[in-house]
C-alpha cells in the first residue's frame, strides 16, 4: 500500500518547519501558477513555503512509485537583497538542506528517507508571478516502494 499523497506533503512540510527558517509552511494541491499564488496569499507572513506534489509514475508492475515534490519558497521582493539574511536564495538553499545526501567516508551517498520515502534534490527554478514576492521552486524526486 502507498501512503496518501497528502500525508507525504505534510511530512515534507514538517521537515521544512523543523528548519525554523519559515514563518509559515503549508501544503496545496495546485496545478497552475495562479492557484499557487492564491495559496501563497493565505500564508500572509513571509518568509513562507508551500509544498505541492507534482507528476509521478509507477515502475516494476506498480511496486515502485516515483513522483516529484515541489517546495515553493516565498520571500518579500527587495531590489537589493544582498544585505538581508533571509533573502529568497538563502531560503531556497536552507529549504534544500533536509533533502541533501549525507556522505560518509568510503560509502555511497545516503539519500534522506522520511517515513519510508527516499528523497533526492533535483533542481530549482524561479517562479513568475506577483511582482512584490520573490519565489523559487525546489524540486525533489521521491521514491516509494509498495508495502503490503
Amino acid at each position: 500500500m502507498y501512503r496518501p499523497l497528502n500525508d507525504i506533503a505534510n511530512d515534507v512540510a514538517t521537515a521544512l518547519e523543523n528548519t525554523e527558517i519559515f514563518k509559515s509552511v503549508d501544503t496545496a494541491a495546485v496545478t497552475s501558477g495562479e492557484q499557487l499564488y492564491k495559496a501563497a496569499a493565505n500564508l500572509k507572513i513571509m518568509p513562507a513555503a508551500v509544498v505541492c506534489i507534482g507528476d509521478g509514475d509507477f515502475q516494476q508492475y506498480g511496486t515502485i512509485r516515483n513522483f516529484s515534490v515541489i517546495i515553493v519558497v516565498f520571500a518579500q521582493f527587495a531590489a537589493s537583497q544582498s544585505r538581508k539574511a533571509a533573502n529568497a536564495w538563502t531560503l531556497l538553499e536552507k529549504a534544500a538542506q533536509p533533502f541533501l545526501p549525507v556522505f560518509e567516508e568510503g560509502q555511497p551517498p545516503l539519500l534522506p528517507v522520511i517515513n519510508d520515502i527516499q528523497y533526492e534534490v533535483k533542481g530549482w527554478a524561479p517562479v513568475n508571478g506577483d511582482k512584490s514576492i520573490a519565489a523559487f521552486s525546489l524540486e525533489l524526486d521521491a521514491v516509494e516502494i509498495f508495502k503490503i
